[in-house]
């Protein structure tokens, strides 16, 4: 498949697949910046999120580890 027809197939689906309009594309799929400077500034974000999402599921897995008192304690210590 052409790297063209490629692309485009996957941001019909990542728009389709439930992220609002072009989601972290949007600068890019729905308003036209096209240039490298937007591009970037996209994969910094996505990059972003895959660490928060990480961290999360980090703090995720503790948190099933722990009573719900120690997670109330938690709440309450921040």
């Amino acid at each position: 498949m052409k790297r063209f027809d490629k692309c485009l197939e996957l941001a019909r689906k990542h728009c389709a697949g439930g992220s609002e309009c072009g989601g972290i594309l949007h600068i890019v799929l729905d308003d036209g910046n096209v240039e490298d400077t937007y591009i970037d500034y996209c994969e910094d974000m996505a990059r972003e999120q895959e660490r928060q999402v990480q961290t999360a599921l980090e703090i995720i897995a503790l948190l099933r580890q722990m009573t719900v008192a120690e997670r109330l304690r938690l709440y309450r210590s921040q």
